[in-house]
Formats: C-alpha cells, sequence, structure tokens
C-alpha cells in the first residue's frame, strides 16, 4: 500500500509490544486471478482452489511444486487481484497490511461459485485450526433489493461467526452524476414515468463501469402489491409501447437487439420486484431514449427503487435521482464489513480536505442500515503490477483506484486483529472498527459515504494491548 495511507492510518498495527501481521491467520482472496508465482506473494500461498471451490494445492502437503498447477489457476491477466493480493500480504517492494498471513487464492465467477469459494476457505481455515478473513472486491451487478436479503448474502450470513469474516468492497457508481438510482413514491393507480436512456458506448467517460453488450434496470418496491411495467419509445416496432402485467414475462426481438422482461415476488423478502434487460446484437448500443412507466395496483402508497447496472443505461430525470441505497450484494450482506473510498490531499494539493472519492457507493442499504461500515484510502494505491497483465512493462508496480483496493487494507487490518484475537466474529469486528474510526476534521462529512469514517491503528492498537490473543476486553 501507499506510504501515504499507511502513515494516515496509524499501521501497522500492534498489540503491546507485538506489531501485528497476521501471523497464523488465513486471508482468502475470491477475484480473477492472481500472480501466484510472483516474489512478493509467492511465499504467502499458503493454497490454490480451482473453479470448483476444491483445494488443487496446500502448502507442506502436495509433492509438487506450485508452478505445476494449471496457468489458469495461479496467472492474472487483469492485474486486479494481485495488486489486491499485495496490498494483503506482500512481502517485497509493497509491504502488504498482514505481510505474515496465509494466503488462499480463489477464482470468481457465478454466485454460487463465489459463495462456495467463501465457503471452502472458511472449511480449510477450521481444519487448520486458524481464524479466516476474505476479502471480496467483487459485486456492483445491483441485480438485487439492496437490503441484504439476496441469496448469496443471506448465505455469507451463515457462513460467518467466531473467526470467520468477509470484507467487501462497497462498489463504484456512487457519482450523482451517473444517474444509475432513481427513487420515489408511487400512489394508488397512479402511472409514474421514469425518463431512461440507453448510453452511446463510445462516449461513456473512462474509468465508468458499463457493457457494451447489455443493459439492465432493476426495481424493487416496499412491498408484495402488485405493479405494472410500461416500456415506451420511439420505435416503430414498438409503438403503443409494451406493458408488462405483474407476474409475466416477455422476450422480444428488436431491430439491433433483444428486449427481456420480467416481473415477480421476492420470495426472500416478499416485495415485487422487475427486471429489464436490453441486449445489443451489435457491438455496443447507440443513444434511444425509453420511457420506463410504473402502475402500482396497491390499496396504498408504495415506495419504489431502480437501479441501472452501469453506465450503459443512464435515468434521464432530475426527479428521483438518488446516489443513496446503491451499496448491493455482496457488501448489503448484514454480517460482511463493507468497505468505501476516500481520495487525499494528493489529488487537490497541499491543504485540500480529505474527501470521499466520488464514485464510492453510498448508503444505507434499502432497509435502512448502515453501509458501507467504514472507509479507507482507495486512490491511487500502489501495489504490485502482474506479470501477465498486458501490454507488457518494465515496471514492477502499478496504481489503481477504487474501493475494490480500499476493502484489502480493511481486510489487512482484520487479519492482524484476529491475530490478536483469534475469535472475533463479524459483529464484534464491526463494532470495535466503527469504535475505533475518525472522521478527519477537515472531511466533507456526506454521512451516508463515510460510514463510522477511517479505521485508527492507533485506537486499535491501544485496545488490542490490553489483554492478551483471545482474552475478553471492551473498548473503552
Amino acid at each position: 500500500m501507499t506510504e501515504l495511507a499507511s502513515l494516515r492510518l496509524g499501521l501497522p498495527l500492534r498489540a503491546g509490544d507485538l506489531e501485528l501481521a497476521g501471523r497464523g491467520v488465513i486471508v482468502g482472496i475470491v477475484d480473477y486471478g492472481v500472480d501466484c508465482l510472483h516474489p512478493s506473494i509467492e511465499q504467502s500461498v499458503l493454497a490454490v482452489l480451482d473453479d470448483d471451490a476444491n483445494v488443487v494445492w496446500q502448502r507442506d502437503r502436495e509433492l509438487l511444486p506450485l508452478d505445476s498447477l494449471p496457468a489458469s489457476l495461479i496467472s492474472d491477466a487483469k492485474g486486479h487481484g494481485t495488486h489486491i493480493a499485495a496490498s494483503l500480504v506482500g512481502r517485497g517492494a509493497v509491504r502488504g497490511v498482514a505481510p505474515e498471513a496465509s494466503l488462499v487464492v480463489a477464482k470468481a465467477g457465478t454466485d454460487d461459485r463465489i459463495v462456495a469459494a467463501v465457503e471452502a476457505i472458511f472449511e480449510l481455515a477450521d481444519q487448520l485450526q486458524m481464524p479466516a478473513v476474505v476479502n471480496l472486491s467483487l459485486g456492483g451487478q445491483h441485480s438485487d433489493g439492496h437490503d441484504g436479503a439476496d441469496g448469496v448474502s443471506r448465505r455469507l450470513d451463515e457462513l460467518a461467526g467466531a473467526g470467520r469474516v468477509v470484507c467487501a468492497a462497497a462498489g463504484n457508481e456512487g457519482a450523482d452524476w451517473l444517474k444509475l438510482h432513481v427513487a420515489g413514491t408511487a400512489l394508488p393507480g397512479q402511472l409514474v414515468e421514469v425518463p431512461f436512456v440507453l448510453t452511446d458506448s463510445d462516449n461513456i467517460p473512462r474509468g465508468v463501469p458499463f457493457d457494451r453488450d447489455s443493459c439492465r434496470v432493476v426495481g424493487y418496491t416496499s412491498s408484495s402489491a402488485p405493479m405494472s411495467v410500461i416500456l415506451e419509445t420511439n420505435r416503430p416496432e414498438l409503438s403503443g409501447g409494451v406493458r408488462l402485467p405483474p407476474g409475466a414475462d416477455m422476450h422480444l426481438a428488436l431491430e439491433g437487439m433483444h428486449l427481456v422482461m420480467a416481473s415477480t415476488v421476492d420470495p426472500l423478502n416478499g416485495d415485487f420486484s422487475f427486471a429489464i434487460e436490453w441486449i445489443s446484437e451489435w457491438d455496443g448500443f447507440k443513444w434511444e431514449s425509453w420511457s420506463i412507466s410504473l402502475l402500482s395496483h396497491a390499496d396504498d402508497p408504495v415506495d419504489f427503487h431502480l437501479w441501472s447496472r452501469d453506465a450503459t443505461g443512464t435515468f434521464a430525470t432530475a426527479t428521483g435521482v438518488s446516489r443513496h441505497q446503491m451499496v448491493c450484494s455482496p457488501a448489503s450482506a448484514r454480517s460482511v464489513i463493507a468497505v468505501g473510498a476516500v481520495q487525499d490531499r494528493a489529488l487537490d494539493g497541499p491543504g485540500a480536505p480529505i474527501r470521499l472519492w466520488e464514485l464510492s457507493n453510498w448508503g444505507p442499504t434499502r432497509d435502512g442500515r448502515v453501509k458501507p461500515d467504514l472507509v479507507a484510502p482507495g486512490y491511487e494505491i500502489v501495489s504490485v503490477r502482474s506479470r501477465q497483465l498486458e501490454p507488457p512493462s518494465d515496471l514492477s508496480v502499478m496504481s489503481a483506484t477504487g474501493t475494490s483496493f480500499a476493502a484489502p487494507i480493511v481486510t489487512g487490518i482484520v487479519a492482524c486483529m484476529l491475530e490478536a484475537r483469534p475469535t472475533l466474529d463479524s459483529i464484534e469486528v464491526r463494532e470495535l472498527l466503527s469504535w475505533a474510526a475518525e472522521m478527519p476534521v477537515d472531511a466533507f462529512r456526506e454521512p451516508d459515504g463515510w460510514g463510522a469514517g477511517e479505521p485508527s491503528a492507533a485506537r486499535l492498537s491501544a485496545f488490542l494491548g490490553q489483554a492478551g490473543p483471545g482474552e475478553a476486553g471492551d473498548p473503552q
């Protein structure tokens, strides 16, 4: 991690005279690849999981060396997972927050595979009688109710326990100008119109998430009461619009795209929900105006939320657009420590305030819980560069920005906490981190984006030094 981030948080953590480094703790990474043979990372790798979350290599158990594994399991063409791994356990030019922790690497994929990987990491930790913390710098698809009731969040909550903690990135879609979230209230029988625009993919700002091939909008209401969804556009083949009755689904083949719609009552939270997806047959979308209208069939007013997955589609309205309620699964899970990102004075010059990074997602959750739980430095974080990243470079390090790179700083802090207190559970970790967090005096205080603030290593160290590993104690 950068010296600036380390100095600002007061790292490393200490427990009395002991400098904490994650000894005896498993740190799991579920990502799209890690350069496991990188000199800064290799000695920390304890185990590697395959695509089905099976342990295919474990240090001191295998006769074959780590480099005998298929390249797909020990390489990283994106650079994302390697950057995160070194921020956690790096031992070279980049020193991780928990350099003595044992790294378990798992590949990300479908929601089921992500949950299976977390479960496998915790099972391995149980077998080795070690506490574990897992980093999830992924998600952000906005396909759930943003209330922690989805299947992934519930399963992560079930897996949590003593010595089992998950930290996740809060997501990078939180800027007002992105216009990815609309909230409002529909009165009985009222037709509420929400203008929506499919964006010209060539004109999306650099660094903003988007998908050239598809665009999806997901909607949730505050009750199980039915609602009709009506789409209108200037396309001649859709003159008169398209109406989706409650509980229905449809698939329409249009010129250059497919339109898929479905609505139902979500069995996990009991709320009415719907999804609309535009799938391009060409390489991206061109600017196209649509109207999404909602007709409530409830007897009472119903609150609604609509989220666009990314900047491929935006809500073209000044009414109801909100950067709140943007933290989704897995970060919205009750047991998960959700981490937002801050940027510091280095961006704006000496004397400028520390402020929330503009794309860091805001809470609260749709059911009113504080998310993110806290924030950490996430702007221009310097870490190891994957050697498989294209194009090749003589540079051994790279900088990256986002909540993906703030999360491992907190994950590393949690690993150090578990070294001192191996039986801490996610609730205790959150309470301790929140107690020790500080809101910078000169910060722009956006309370729904900062959570409890930035973790203070000094306060955590003072508490962890009060008693020996595993002993009881309460923050004062």
